[in-house]
């Protein structure tokens, strides 16, 4: 269901990204500039975090739980990583609505998956993630907690959907950028302009 959700919002957001062009543009223009470079750090960041994350998780996350890595610093790294690329995708819009947007999604949307998940997780592994839960953080980082085993053992297969997974940011962003060419080329209309 979440999933169903996340692709219905989604599809909203991209509609009315569809008709609409930044009013920065022509304001302030260096703003756009800023709001692009924001993007493109945030998209590469979450993509980059996803598959750090991926790394830890691919062929273990339904044996065992996974407390190293990013997984040390804080409980949901990839809600976190999922976060940042989407807030970058919003910034490539060229305006604070669509990051806007995207950031009240999380906020209300991702607790109660995240206190859902945790549920599954302790009645799966019982004290062992009581313990993980009053040690590391939910959502902002704790650097102090960082741990990393000497080796990994991933399961490519898993690895490579969770790559395919992580790497939406960057074609996202390159649409985003297409799209915005074709309405500077009049080949988009262009019904509203948002900020």
């Amino acid at each position: 269901m979440r999933i169903l959700l996340s692709r219905i919002y989604v599809t909203i957001l991209a509609l009315a990204f569809l008709v609409t062009h930044s009013g920065w543009e022509e304001r302030k223009p260096g703003l756009s500039v800023l709001l692009l470079m924001a993007a493109i750090f945030l998209c590469g960041l979450g993509a980059l975090g996803r598959v750090w994350c991926s790394l830890h998780i691919a062929g273990r996350k339904q044996r065992e739980l996974v407390t190293d890595g990013p997984y040390s610093l804080l409980r949901n790294p990839l809600y976190l990583f999922s976060f940042i690329g989407a807030l970058g995708i919003g910034f490539s819009t060229g305006t604070l609505l669509f990051p806007a947007a995207v950031a009240v999604a999380f906020v209300l949307y991702y607790p109660g998956i995240i206190r859902k998940e945790e549920a599954e997780m302790e009645r799966r592994h019982g004290e062992v993630f009581r313990l993980y839960r009053s040690s590391v953080p939910c959502f902002l980082p704790r650097v102090s907690g960082w741990r990393e085993d000497v080796s990994l053992m991933v399961n490519p297969a898993v690895f490579r959907r969770h790559l395919s997974s992580a790497l939406w940011f960057v074609w996202a962003l390159a649409l985003v950028i297409l799209v915005e060419a074709a309405k500077h080329g009049g080949w988009l209309p262009v019904w509203f302009q948002v900020f």
